[in-house]
This record gives structure tokens, C-alpha cells and sequence, in this order.
């Protein structure tokens, strides 16, 4: 049984969050971070893992380019990836 650091489960549990809040439909930065109460960096670096994996997408919205909504990705959902 492999046992699990203190860093690395904070990282999965904030993971964790992050998939369950976007879940039900795709929310902002600032949306996901009233929801979850995660810190703001540690959002900042637990969205680009999910990102870098696969399991979320980055949605630009087209009134403000700046903008991000962040969404889960079916396919990976779906297990099919």
C-alpha cells in the first residue's frame, strides 16, 4: 500500500473539488474559487494539471478574450480517453 504524502493529497483533494464544482456546468476562475474556497494559487496550479491531462477544457469566451470558463471534458469523463 503506497502511502500518500500530505502535499499530494491536499493536490487531490483540491482536484477533487475542482471536478465537483464544474460538474453540474462550466464556471469561471473566480466562480471556482467562491465555490470550492480553495486559494487562488493553488486553483491556479490545480487547473493547469487538469488541463495538462486532459480532464477539463479551457472555453474563451468570445465577448471578452480574457475571460476563461473552464469545463469538463466529456471524453475523458466518459472514460473513454
Amino acid at each position: 500500500m503506497r502511502v500518500i504524502g500530505e502535499y499530494e493529497w491536499a493536490r487531490a483533494f483540491a482536484q477533487r473539488q475542482i471536478k465537483s464544482a464544474l460538474s453540474s456546468s462550466p464556471k469561471s476562475r473566480q466562480q471556482l474559487l467562491n465555490l470550492t474556497k480553495i486559494p487562488e494559487r493553488t486553483l491556479r496550479y490545480n487547473l493547469a494539471i487538469l488541463k495538462k491531462t486532459g480532464s477539463i477544457k479551457e472555453i474563451l469566451t468570445l465577448s471578452d478574450m480574457r475571460r476563461k470558463i473552464f469545463a469538463l471534458n466529456k471524453i475523458k469523463r466518459a472514460g473513454i480517453i
